[in-house]
C-alpha cells in the first residue's frame, strides 16, 4: 500500500484490496452486532469486569469492527485513491512536456 512513485500503478490495486477487506470486516461486525446468541463464549469471559453481559461485549466488539475499522479502511482507501490520481496526473504532465519538447 505504501509504495513510492515507482509503484503508482499498484495504488489502484491496493485501494481495491482495502475496499474488499472493509466489506467482509463490516459484514462480520454487523453479524456480531445483530446476533442474539454468542458466537465465541470463551472470548467474553471478562465482560463482567466492565459491567457488560457477554452478549453486550460481543455486540460492542462487532460495533468497533463495523464502524471504527471500516472508517479507517475508507479513509486509507480514499487517501490511496487521491495519491494515485495525483501521481498519475503528475506523470501525465511529465509525459506531455516530453512530447512537446520533441
Amino acid at each position: 500500500m505504501l509504495q513510492g512513485r515507482a509503484r503508482v500503478g499498484a495504488m489502484g490495486a491496493a485501494a481495491l484490496h482495502l475496499f474488499a477487506t472493509s466489506i467482509h470486516a463490516s459484514l462480520l461486525g454487523a453479524l456480531f452486532v445483530f446476533s442474539s446468541r454468542l458466537w465465541f463464549p470463551a472470548q467474553t469471559q471478562g465482560a463482567s469486569a466492565f459491567g457488560l453481559s457477554p452478549l453486550e461485549d460481543q455486540q460492542l466488539g462487532g460495533l468497533v469492527m463495523w464502524v471504527v475499522a471500516c472508517a479507517i479502511y475508507v479513509v486509507a482507501g480514499l487517501w490511496l485513491l487521491g495519491r494515485w490520481i495525483s501521481l498519475s496526473g503528475a506523470r501525465g504532465k511529465e509525459k506531455g512536456h516530453a512530447l512537446e519538447a520533441r
